[in-house]
């Protein structure tokens, strides 16, 4: 890994023909990994290692093994930090409705004017 290449922007672009554009946009998706030279990783130009300039162009498969009746290995449990969440079910007139009383104009009180005096 030491001896790899390592490539300019300009040279990574050229090795994938692709724009100088779409280089950029490529690591500001995070397609494209690269180091920047500055001290703080934020500023200098772009560096980038020919690997990872190859990784970019290959085919992102996610398959993951799936047991049809339902049933999981320990090591393929999910990953996601999403919790399920419970929801209930409401039609659209009642939502119509609420929003309407949410929006609507308010009846009782004061009027309020947006001008000062």
């Amino acid at each position: 890994m030491m001896n790899e290449e390592i490539f300019t922007l300009e040279e990574a672009c050229a090795f994938l023909k692709i724009s100088l554009n779409t280089g950029y946009a490529w690591i500001k998706s995070g397609r494209l990994r690269a180091g920047r030279t500055g001290r703080n990783g934020k500023s200098g130009d772009y560096r980038l290692l020919k690997s990872d300039c190859i990784e970019s162009v290959r085919p992102r498969i996610n398959n993951q093994a799936v047991n049809a009746v339902g049933e999981q290995d320990e090591g393929l449990v999910c990953q996601s930090n999403k919790e399920t969440v419970s929801t209930t079910v409401t039609s659209l007139r009642l939502v119509g409705r609420e929003l309407d009383n949410l929006l609507g104009q308010r009846k009782s009180g004061k009027q309020r004017s947006c001008t000062t005096n």
